[in-house]
């Protein structure tokens, strides 16, 4: 006998875009991050609130330095670390779904689906 027992897999809420950064990460060239990379901002917005200031504040440096190897032109001077962090999954997040809209619009107009 198999049992399968289906349960909620609850994900964490995307990050909201920054408003101050929103033309900025809207204007950068922000490449693809690697998977585990994105994973790893993602998992430390979720849970920042959790860390202690020294933790929060290394492990948010640390982050930042190899997602802006991503991106160009570098964030604003005065961005704190974990907006720049939030604008850049947020913009990602946002062209992706606009990427795979456009996807199936085309293969709706292609009959593919």
């Amino acid at each position: 006998m198999v049992v399968r027992e289906r349960i909620g897999l609850e994900t964490p809420p995307p990050a909201a875009m920054p408003p101050a950064l929103a033309h900025w990460a809207g204007t950068a060239d922000i490449a693809p991050l690697p998977a585990g990379l994105a994973l790893s901002v993602r998992q430390f917005l979720a849970r920042r609130d959790g860390l202690s200031h020294a933790s929060r504040a290394e492990l948010g440096q640390q982050l930042a330095s190899q997602v802006l190897r991503h991106v160009a032109p570098p964030p604003p001077p005065d961005a704190d670390v974990e907006s720049v962090l939030a604008a850049v999954i947020a913009d990602r997040g946002r062209r992706d779904f606009e990427r795979l809209q456009r996807d199936e619009q085309l293969r709706r107009r292609l009959g593919l689906r």
